[in-house]
């Protein structure tokens, strides 16, 4: 195809590539690749719709693999390419580049541990998603939503933004936008003190990605969640399987967030900790050196629960409180 000087149908056909190896096989490296390549073929031409189209790749890419920065990057340089048209690019990928780019920029801004802007980036680009109809896009940021959420222990009308999410993934009869709700929606119940309806729902999600094999890079997030419901209730043997899987997914897959809560939650239940303030100092310390084995500089938000020890979910004002305190929970 190169060889016939269609270097955008190449383009494409390799980011589409990186993408089907993220979905169907979890590889989070793959995606990396391909996405990137695709990007260096796209720079090379001269056509904008090609670039902003082509640039969401990289840029979800370095968004699942909890590479805040790069995320970012990705983000601004497609807004730069697209300015104000919510159109330009979307017939190559199914879905409006800069719709997406809001996303990934609120999702960055997230992992970089800049909650406030976060969440005004979040609700910027839910208005944008519903003015453009850009609804399975606009099922994906519910998911970001309740990681903010769950990020700041605060409840934000997340379980009424969840259950619409999910009505709208029945309407689309998407099974990514289908699972992505159901995850959203286990964290928006871990927000409000509910373990057994988070762990049904997160049960649920996995369940969607493993059957239907889709978005199975995302499985290690909905798996730290599962844990996190399961510590809750007092399942220990079945949150320690769960939060072991989680690990060895969230490094398969390359993605440190995931892979550094998930070993947050391990070590804490293996060393028979509580949610008890005392795990203050352990949980930090598992976290960062997590996040370090990784490779990671960035900050990383981190759910209070977590940080602070809290018994979240069964007093969930202190988890509140902590958020508007400490602001920016990050290390």
């Amino acid at each position: 195809m190169e060889s016939l000087g269609d270097r955008p149908a190449l383009g494409m056909l390799v980011g589409r590539y990186g993408i089907m190896r993220f979905s169907v096989a979890g590889s989070g490296g793959d995606y990396a690749r391909y996405g990137e390549e695709a990007a260096l073929l796209a720079r090379e031409c001269g056509d904008a719709r090609l670039r902003a189209a082509i640039g969401t790749f990289p840029a979800y890419r370095h968004f699942h693999a909890g590479e805040g920065r790069a995320a970012l990057e990705w983000s601004e340089r497609i807004l730069e390419e697209v300015g104000s048209d919510n159109v330009l690019g979307r017939e190559l990928v199914g879905y409006s580049p800069r719709v997406g780019a809001f996303h990934v920029r609120a999702q960055a801004l997230l992992f970089l541990g800049r909650l406030t802007e976060a969440w005004n980036q979040i609700s910027a680009a839910e208005r944008v998603a519903e003015e453009s109809r850009e609804l399975e896009v606009f099922t994906w940021m519910q998911l970001t939503r309740a990681m903010l959420e769950h990020a700041c222990g605060r409840p934000e009308s997340g379980l009424e933004h969840g259950r619409r999410s999910l009505e709208i993934a029945e309407k689309l009869d998407n099974e990514a936008s289908r699972m992505a709700s159901y995850a959203a929606l286990g964290l928006a119940h871990l927000v409000e003190g509910r373990p057994a309806a988070a762990r049904d729902a997160f049960r649920e999600s996995a369940t969607i990605s493993r059957d239907h094999r889709v978005v199975r890079a995302l499985l290690p997030q909905v798996l730290a969640g599962l844990a996190e419901g399961q510590l809750a209730l007092g399942e220990a043997t079945e949150a320690v399987a769960t939060a072991r899987e989680d690990i060895n997914l969230g490094n398969a897959g390359g993605c440190r967030y995931n892979e550094a809560l998930a070993q947050t939650l391990a070590r804490l239940m293996l060393r028979g900790a509580d949610w008890t303030a005392s795990s203050d100092i352990r949980s930090r310390s598992a976290l960062l050196e997590a996040a370090r084995q990784r490779g990671s500089h960035e900050a990383i938000a981190v759910p209070p629960g977590l940080v602070l020890g809290d018994d979240a979910h069964r007093r969930p004002h202190r988890r509140r409180v902590a958020c508007r305190k400490r602001g920016s929970l990050h290390i």
